[in-house]
């Protein structure tokens, strides 16, 4: 069977695909590799149904035939020069943690860690590095080295920072300049991922917040770049079933319904590469709780 390879990059809204190769680099993966990037809302976005479990599917698997999640429970840092993050990571943390039964054993989500930008980033001689490595439960993870002494592993790297900063953490991860461009762009902090995944197994993930923004529009990036890496793809242009449009005005229902999705992909036993049937069919059963 052959391995795919696949990178997302989510930055609101519709889907474009190109390919490109050696995300990993031949000896960690194979050759074939997706980028999805997603864009502000434009005439190609899926658009909603109006149907609950419709609107599920097209989130979840972004018009492909396989879902895409984590296999072992996955480890957050949070590397940030925004003291406000701290709290609304550990909110967002906590109520996942809470509502997900794990495929895992104990525990659904990895450790989290809290790291500051280190003081004068890129000034020394040391070389800096964010980027894939061999190591971890799945056998690949992020490795996190900006000084001295920060040399980190993790599977999600959340970054929430200033914009000159975030542009020079895009670098190190390898964000195309025309997408780090377009975040710093926005008037408001903008905020994507981008997640890694093979054969259906995610196994690497970066998201990206640029500050100054309200703390209403910090949990809201953070909230949803971080259920987007665990596992759903992008959005249903307009639904009003799920919040993963960037909408401030998501309501309790649209939260909850983002939770429930989670909950689908990892509790109806589907795995890794299953098919999204398995999973909407196990939404339907929740949505009826």
């Amino acid at each position: 069977m052959p391995m795919e390879l696949r990178r997302s990059v989510r930055l609101h809204g519709s889907m474009m695909e190109k390919t490109m190769v050696d995300v990993l680099g031949p000896r960690l993966a194979a050759a074939l590799v997706t980028l999805a990037l997603l864009t502000g809302p434009t005439a190609g976005d899926p658009q909603t149904t109006g149907d609950l479990l419709e609107d599920a599917r097209i989130i979840v698997t972004s018009d492909k035939d396989d879902v895409r999640l984590w296999a072992h429970p996955p480890r957050i840092l949070v590397l940030h020069n925004e003291p406000a993050v701290v709290e609304v990571m550990r909110d967002i943390y906590q109520e996942v943690e809470e509502a997900v039964s794990s495929p895992f054993g104990d525990r659904f989500l990895g450790e989290l860690i809290f790291a500051s930008v280190p003081e004068g980033l890129g000034d020394g001689d040391a070389p800096m590095k964010i980027r894939m490595a061999r190591g971890g439960p799945s056998g690949a993870e992020v490795r996190v080295a900006l000084s001295p002494e920060m040399d980190l592993r993790t599977d999600i790297v959340v970054v929430v920072a200033d914009r000159p900063t975030v542009a020079m953490l895009n670098g190190l991860w390898g964000v195309e300049r025309k997408y780090t461009r377009r975040q710093m762009e926005r008037a408001r902090g903008g905020c994507f991922y981008e997640a890694n995944s093979l054969n259906g197994v995610k196994f690497g993930a970066y998201i990206a917040i640029a500050t100054p923004v309200g703390r209403d529009h910090l949990r809201l990036c953070v909230r949803e770049e971080f259920l987007q890496v665990l596992g759903p793809l992008q959005d249903a242009d307009g639904s009003p079933f799920f919040s993963f449009n960037n909408h401030l005005e998501a309501s309790a229902e649209q939260e909850s319904n983002d939770i429930a999705l989670i909950r689908a992909l990892y509790e109806s036993g589907a795995g890794p590469g299953g098919s999204p049937d398995v999973v909407i069919d196990y939404l339907e059963t929740l949505s009826t709780e």
